[in-house]
């Protein structure tokens, strides 16, 4: 959310100030990038040829009205599941708010990645070492 309050002023600066809708959509999308991805998914698409993309995954859950995502996200706005599952890959009429949500992705990806490590140093530091 922080990241989206520094695209706000950039996207209004552009003449294209984000709704309330985009807002949201923004940030459902930014959750739900990886839906799709199951523990070692990348190995998995390389080495079963014609394995669906976890990306392929992530866009069915979101768009198949039998399951709880795309029933939540209808429940705030019919439309809501497509425009996410659109900004989920980077597409949406404001290449900005495209930008902002794939950097949005990576950015939770570097901040899970930081928090092993401050889980190891946590255990470093508790076992006496440095």
């Amino acid at each position: 959310a922080r990241f989206l309050a520094r695209v706000e002023p950039l996207a209004a600066a552009m003449g294209s100030p984000l709704s309330a809708v985009d807002h949201d959509d923004a940030l459902a999308a930014a959750l739900l990038h990886d839906l799709g991805h199951g523990p070692l998914s990348h190995l998995f698409e390389e080495v079963f040829p014609g394995m669906h993309a976890h990306e392929l995954w992530t866009s069915a859950a979101i768009l198949d009205p039998d399951t709880e995502v795309h029933r939540a996200l209808a429940a705030a706005e019919p439309e809501m599941p497509s425009r996410v599952e659109r900004l989920v890959h980077g597409v949406h009429p404001m290449p900005l708010l495209a930008r902002a949500v794939m950097e949005m992705s990576r950015s939770s990806e570097r901040s899970w990645d930081k928090l092993d490590e401050d889980r190891e140093l946590l255990k470093r530091l508790e076992a006496g070492g440095n």
